[in-house]
């Protein structure tokens, strides 16, 4: 194959997805960071309302944000419990609240909860559900990327297995 043909293969392919996949990289930490401030803000929120109201309507709904090493975030609603079995073992543990199908939290699934953890609830998920689909998304991208990055790869290798 002539030099000026090959050219057009862009010799430097596997730099340029690198730069791509790093791109994707850098936006999912943002979102990242972004989920965990909504959350921690959600929650700071939550305990200042929990402070001025009775026992009875305090609620046991609360959020959490998973990141993982893989710059990947979860947003997962529980419901906190206590136990007694006697009077040495006491404690708290929590209850994962169910998700169903899709990126959001159905209604449905905080309708046990108390009013105003609901209204918190539905205003977060409409947020966290953008969260979780841009998040996928990138995933996706990003995989496609890296496989897109490895073919070039491997094409280059083989023109170059063939000029030589």
């Amino acid at each position: 194959m002539p030099e000026s043909e090959r050219a057009g293969c862009a010799p430097n392919f596997g730099a340029s997805m690198e730069r791509v996949i790093a791109l994707i990289d850098g936006e999912r930490s943002a979102i990242c960071d972004y989920a965990e401030a909504l959350v921690n803000d959600v929650r700071q929120q939550m305990a200042r309302k929990r402070a001025v109201l009775p026992v009875s309507e305090r609620g046991h709904l609360n959020v959490r944000a998973v990141i993982s090493q893989t710059v990947s975030v979860s947003i997962h609603w529980y419901r906190v419990r206590s136990y007694s079995g006697n009077a040495k073992v006491k404690g708290n543990f929590s209850l994962p609240v169910t998700r169903g199908r899709g990126v959001s939290y159905p209604v449905s699934s905080f309708a046990k909860d108390q009013p105003w953890e609901r209204e918190m609830a539905r205003d977060l998920e409409a947020k966290a559900a953008v969260i979780r689909q841009t998040m996928a998304e990138l995933v996706d991208l990003q995989k496609k990327a890296k496989a897109c990055k490895r073919r070039g790869e491997e094409a280059l290798a083989l023109l170059e297995k063939g000029v030589s």
